[in-house]
């Protein structure tokens, strides 16, 4: 613990990948990381109070603590998190590759009279297919991971003009209860 407290000292090299690094990452997904990041350059560059660092961050000292010692001894792998435990899925990788090429088929072409797929519909395909059971929260999620969203249908009329069409279409598409009832029936991209 008192190495910790002692700071950072990071070479020119070091400096340079870990800007490299925070450059890199743009999503979401992975600003926790950056965060990360952002905050050992203060400690080991700009040499900030680690009560600071804490501060501008918005996290705890112990935390902050952690990532360093992390990385001090992982390097920039320290940094990220490492894969949590949970239960294993039912469908295997190859079994949602093949539920992506059905879905990409169309419903029509796995013998069902719908042109749009729903989460139930997708259900009843995976466990025909796979004899696996999935809630429709669940086959949701599942479509989400493999590619596939929402969509809601736009609709407009063909003998209006192009400037009648695109404030039918506006008021289709930015209407809250079309959005809500296309989630409440599914309707996933197809």
């Amino acid at each position: 613990m008192s190495d910790i407290k002692r700071g950072l000292t990071l070479s020119d090299e070091e400096k340079t990948q870990l800007k490299k690094r925070f450059g890199q990452l743009k999503t979401r997904s992975t600003g926790y990381i950056r965060n990360r990041i952002r905050a050992i350059l203060m400690i080991g560059e700009e040499k900030k109070k680690q009560k600071e660092v804490a501060e501008k961050c918005k996290i705890g000292i112990r935390a902050l603590n952690h990532w360093i010692s992390r990385y001090k001894t992982e390097g920039l792998k320290g940094l990220t998190d490492k894969p949590r435990p949970g239960k294993v899925s039912k469908l295997t990788e190859e079994q949602r590759e093949e539920l992506k090429e059905i879905i990409g088929a169309g419903p029509i072409a796995s013998g069902y009279d719908s042109g749009i797929w729903t989460c139930s519909i997708v259900s009843d395909v995976i466990y025909k297919k796979f004899n696996v059971k999935y809630s429709i929260s669940q086959v949701s999620r599942i479509l989400h991971k493999i590619g596939f969203s929402y969509q809601v249908p736009k609709k407009t009329l063909r003998s209006r003009s192009r400037k009648a069409k695109r404030v039918v279409g506006r008021k289709i598409t930015g209407n809250k209860e079309a959005s809500r009832k296309a989630k409440r029936n599914n309707y996933v991209y197809g």
